[in-house]
């Protein structure tokens, strides 16, 4: 082969490698697409009311019979009847044998004599601000909660007043986490507040060293999906949306919840054989879909 054919092949071989490459960073590139996907995220709508309030319990006064108690017990831990309680001195070991069943805390306030049950049937704003916790005994050793049931006291503002329904229910949040409360007494509104008295049979171990509290009071909640409003669609009058499935787009339909801002709260349509799941891709694009379409 002459020297100018071998300078020929050499020119093609390396124009060829040139496009190779060319093509290869192309390829690399981000491609622009006409969809683009967003993962469904949880969301929980809640209509909260933070409040500062009294818990509230059958509870008595544990004695030992002497001073300068150490308790040896944890707090919220259950007290059998006739059940005999270590107790720790200084200088001696001794017992104390309960007299009926509850719960133990070790946090003596005064206000076991003061704030309880029946009172809360007459309590009202007036009163709950002259409280005054009664002196304790130097030999007050603990409180034994003795009931299941307890409640929770607290002072709203009067715009709340609709909300609160005897009979109805809300969730009571703690720091010792969320209980479900029935609304057992809303009171008179007296100026711009008014008492609430809420009482719930759960979680009472782990509140058993509370008495003042802040919580928040939870209205309404709903649960459900959080979508951009830009990836619902219509559908002969039925909302849905489109989920990437392989390459194609699939119909889910869903109900509509409510707005908030940018961003739809919505829930699988009742009955759907494919219901719209967390993580699913949504189709978000300006062309024309339907069920079953192709994405390219």
């Amino acid at each position: 082969m002459s020297k100018q054919g071998a300078g020929y092949l050499k020119l093609i071989g390396i124009a060829v490698g040139l496009l190779l490459g060319l093509y290869s960073v192309l390829w690399l590139l981000p491609k622009k697409s006409p969809y683009t996907f967003v993962k469904v995220e949880t969301c929980q709508v809640g209509d909260g009311e933070t409040v500062s309030g009294f818990v509230v319990r059958g509870e008595g006064l544990l004695l030992s019979g002497a001073q300068e108690v150490t308790a040896l017990h944890a707090d919220g831990s259950w007290v059998g009847a006739g059940q005999r309680l270590a107790l720790g001195y200084s200088d001696e070991q001794s017992v104390l044998t309960s007299g009926r069943a509850g719960y133990y805390s070790s946090v003596c306030d005064g206000y076991e004599r003061v704030l309880t049950p029946e009172s809360l049937k007459e309590l009202s704003l007036e009163r709950l601000d002259t409280l005054f916790p009664q002196e304790l005994p130097q030999e007050a050793y603990g409180r034994l909660i003795y009931e299941q049931n307890w409640y929770f006291v607290a002072v709203l503002p009067a715009e709340r007043l609709p909300q609160c329904k005897e009979g109805g229910s809300v969730t009571l949040c703690l720091e010792a986490g969320e209980f479900p409360a029935e609304i057992l007494r809303v009171g008179q509104t007296e100026g711009e507040e008014f008492l609430l008295v809420l009482g719930c049979d759960r979680g009472l171990g782990q509140i058993a060293n509370l008495r003042f509290a802040e919580a928040e009071l939870i209205f309404s909640r709903r649960t459900g999906l959080l979508i951009p409003k830009s990836a619902l669609y219509y559908q002969e009058g039925e909302a849905g949306v489109y989920v990437l499935q392989g390459a194609q787009a699939q119909w889910k339909g869903v109900q509509i919840l409510s707005k908030e801002g940018d961003s739809l709260l919505i829930l699988q349509q009742a009955g759907a054989i494919n219901a719209l799941q967390e993580g699913d891709s949504l189709v978000l694009t300006q062309r024309e879909l339907y069920d079953g379409k192709v994405l390219k």
